[in-house]
């Protein structure tokens, strides 16, 4: 399991329409189905989403490791390193350098691929309307946060399958706890 964020920080007023920040928890099975468990999604202020990505990292557990899309250059180490400290500080989060090459519809085309073949399922919740028709829109749509939070995750489990890792051990040159997400969680902080 990983819980990859797109991250955005502009709060919706009437006179604005700003990108979400989203986050996709995705899980991948030994025989190689993946699973959409959950989708997260607001605007909000970055005081209001601090709280509100740690609070999912919270409900999600220390087992599940957290990924981020590191921008270049320092603005993106100044971003990763605020969300490692203050966000994060007690779970397994990485920043995950930046996809330079491709347009989005590219990084979105292996779990497009995935689904097609009929290996990628959807836990049903009150996310799915929200998440699917911005799916079925990509890459036309007004907004992609969900895409993009759904392709980083799927990036990173495709990755560890191919290259043998175990999100969370001591082969993944990323992170070194154990991975896993605990379907009866119960979340441990309040906001």
């Amino acid at each position: 399991w990983v819980r990859f964020w797109d991250t955005a920080s502009t709060e919706k007023k009437p006179d604005n329409e700003p990108d979400f920040t989203a986050g996709a928890l995705i899980g991948r099975s030994p025989q190689g189905q993946y699973y959409i468990a959950d989708m997260r999604r607001w605007r909000e202020d970055p005081a209001q989403m601090d709280l509100m990505l740690k609070a999912t990292a919270y409900f999600d557990t220390v087992r599940v490791p957290i990924r981020m899309e590191q921008e270049p250059a320092a603005g993106g180490k100044i971003a990763i390193h605020h969300f490692r400290t203050v966000c994060f500080d007690r779970f397994d989060f990485v920043g995950i350098p930046a996809v330079s090459k491709g347009s989005k519809t590219m990084a979105a085309s292996p779990v497009a691929s995935q689904a097609d073949a009929g290996n990628v399922y959807m836990v049903e919740g009150d996310w799915n309307e929200e998440f699917l028709d911005e799916v079925e829109i990509f890459p036309d749509g007004l907004h992609d946060d969900q895409v993009d939070a759904m392709s980083g995750a799927f990036r990173i489990l495709a990755r560890s399958a191919i290259f043998g890792l175990k999100l969370g051990t001591a082969n993944d040159p990323f992170v070194h706890e154990d991975s896993g997400w605990r379907p009866d969680a119960t979340p441990h902080f309040t906001y």
